[in-house]
């Protein structure tokens, strides 16, 4: 799934003619509402990476001196899950605030991450069938509704965007004792 996806599906629910028509090549669209749909896309992305469905990210990555750099990782990241050898034996760590110490000079690292701003045609680093296009969009028409200063419509867009991720981040098989009274 692209931003470009989501930026189609947005400007569907909108009823916006001319950003689909800029987005499929036919006569005149409009730039600036694909641009603003994007931004808010990167908006919605970056809250659920940060806040609701990690991205998460392994790498090897080679030791000098006993740290890890930070800025050494491909992606920026948010939380370490777990640092292993290269045999994948948990190694110790500790932080600090540009790079983790670590003893061992090749290591494996697991770490959630934030994603980057993406262009319009840049891949989205979630599964379709982990995080529908279609929560994306919700989110990104509630972004583009305050954007717009239309905030009755931008709460009905973010009603629908939390009620749809309420449903995906709920256990879904749980089950709870009865009670026993003695």
């Amino acid at each position: 799934m692209t931003v470009q996806d989501v930026v189609k599906l947005s400007a569907t629910y909108l009823d916006k003619e001319n950003v689909l028509n800029y987005l499929e090549g036919k006569g005149e669209g409009s730039p600036t509402e694909v641009n603003s749909l994007t931004v808010c896309a990167n908006v919605v992305i970056n809250e659920l990476a940060c806040t609701y469905i990690p991205m998460i990210k392994s790498e090897t990555i080679k030791v000098n001196d006993g740290k890890l750099y930070f800025n050494d990782l491909t992606e920026t990241p948010l939380k370490i899950v777990k640092v292993c050898d290269k045999d994948g034996k948990e190694l110790a760590h500790t932080f600090y605030p540009k790079y983790l110490a670590v003893d061992s000079d090749c290591v494996s690292i697991e770490y959630k991450y934030m994603p980057p701003n993406l262009g319009l045609t840049d891949k989205i680093d979630y599964e379709e069938t982990s995080v529908p296009v279609r929560l994306l969009a919700f989110g990104t028409i509630a972004e583009y509704a305050l954007l717009e200063r239309d905030f009755d419509k931008s709460v009905m867009w973010r009603n629908r965007y939390n009620s749809l991720l309420t449903e995906m981040i709920s256990p879904k098989n749980v089950k709870i004792r009865g009670r026993v009274f003695i």
